[in-house]
């Protein structure tokens, strides 16, 4: 949780890092004198929003790809640089009909299930972006007693800073309320980065909805505001493929691949426990895998919670501790108070999909149906390095060995490897 925070910190900071622009201003050169500086100022948004969406569709989500194609759309329009196709429009009137809008757009593409790029799904998504943008160009164009009066209403917004309508803050209070409400692990990190670049994307538009939006000045500032944009949105899709490479999908932590990359960065004292659920196959055949499926995730999330070490799923039913510098006997305790907590913890067997069939609502309404608990247990085998135990491999073989003798010794027990 605490890294969770700091990484939305560092994130917040960074989303808002462009304002430091108007504090380095006096120092930076002159269109006219480094034109070339400025040139790639203003390219550099359209090649890393570019660079986001093929690699979104290279991680099988169209709504990274689509998030990112608005985006880049949106910057267009704002640094006029499609002003010849769309032609002469009110840039002002414009980004606030935008502001409005731009949180019900995504909410609309994240809502809709993820399918194929080229299909329905993304003829859709596609015409949600076209329907959208050509509503805010309409408005611009045709202006109306109705349309003014909303995007004038300025009470709780209303500073001499501020140009951005107050309605505003209802739909971006709903996408907040969208994300909070409906998470999706699988896309987690690129969620967090589009809630979080809001605040250069208001900037911005905020910017723009001014007197002074088409300014050098303004123009700059977008263009350093969406490069920022991208590359939160780049570390996210970053995140994403480490998640894909080395997270376990089912059990959420570190995977096989992710512990046999982590040994070469152990030192030179370190401890490995290996830990195995007791009966595990004996609990598939009686509850089914999707059970089965279910302790694995609930002994995952109470090893990471209480083990105080890095957790890998190393794999089946076995998982793996890592403690850096520290002895045996130092975690020992440690250790065992984490499988003991764990054997007098209740895990509720959840009502079979095909009893629940049976049933009606109105049956399940009337009476309780008896959840049955039960109590998983572990055994743990622990080794170190020493003398004798000099490479990793040893110290896993040897955790593997007292792992054996706590299975022999009745299972539900820690046991340290004999040090040698």
């Amino acid at each position: 949780m605490i890294k969770t925070i700091i990484h939305i910190l560092l994130l917040v900071i960074v989303a808002v890092s462009p304002l430091l622009y108007y504090l380095i201003e006096s120092y930076i050169p002159n269109y006219t004198d480094k034109p070339l500086i400025y040139d790639i100022i203003y390219l550099l948004p359209y090649l890393l929003f570019f660079l986001a969406a093929f690699l979104g569709i290279r991680l099988n989500q169209t709504r990274i790809f689509f998030i990112t194609i608005l985006w880049l759309i949106t910057y267009a329009i704002i640094s006029q640089s499609i002003v010849s196709i769309l032609g002469e429009f009110p840039i002002e009137t414009f980004t606030k009909s935008l502001a409005i809008i731009l949180p019900i757009i995504v909410i609309l593409l994240f809502a809709i299930r993820e399918g194929q790029l080229i299909g329905f799904v993304g003829f859709l998504r596609s015409l949600i972006i076209v329907i959208s943008l050509g509503v805010c160009l309409w408005i611009s164009n045709n202006p109306s007693p109705l349309t003014n009066a909303v995007l004038s209403a300025r009470i709780f917004m209303n500073m001499e800073s501020t140009h951005l309508p107050d309605l505003l803050l209802l739909t971006l209070g709903a996408l907040i309320l969208f994300f909070f409400l409906k998470p999706d692990t699988s896309i987690i990190p690129f969620k967090l980065a589009t809630a979080v670049v809001f605040l250069p994307m208001l900037f911005t538009l905020n910017i723009s909805a001014g007197e002074d939006g088409l300014t050098l000045q303004a123009k700059t500032f977008n263009s350093i505001s969406f490069a920022i944009m991208g590359l939160i949105f780049l570390h996210a899709i970053y995140k994403l493929y480490w998640q894909k490479v080395y997270i376990d999908e089912l059990t959420n932590v570190a995977n096989r691949r992710a512990f046999d990359e982590y040994l070469h960065k152990l030192g030179r004292k370190y401890a490995i426990a290996m830990v195995d659920i007791d009966h595990f196959k004996k609990f598939n055949d009686q509850y089914g895998h999707t059970e089965g499926d279910n302790v694995l995730r609930f002994v995952a999330k109470h090893l990471s919670e209480q083990s105080g070490a890095h957790v890998f799923r190393y794999g089946g039913e076995e998982f793996a501790l890592i403690y850096r510098g520290v002895d045996v006997k130092n975690i020992f305790w440690l250790v065992d108070h984490m499988r003991e907590r764990l054997a007098k913890s209740d895990f509720f067997i959840r009502v079979a999909d095909n009893i629940r069939k049976k049933e009606s609502a109105e049956d399940r309404g009337k009476k309780k149906r008896k959840t049955k608990k039960v109590n998983v247990t572990l055994s743990v085998g622990l080794a170190q390095r020493t003398a004798a135990l000099r490479i990793p491999g040893d110290v896993i073989s040897a955790a593997d060995k007292a792992l054996y003798a706590a299975k022999n010794k009745g299972r539900n027990i820690c046991v340290k490897a004999r040090i040698s």
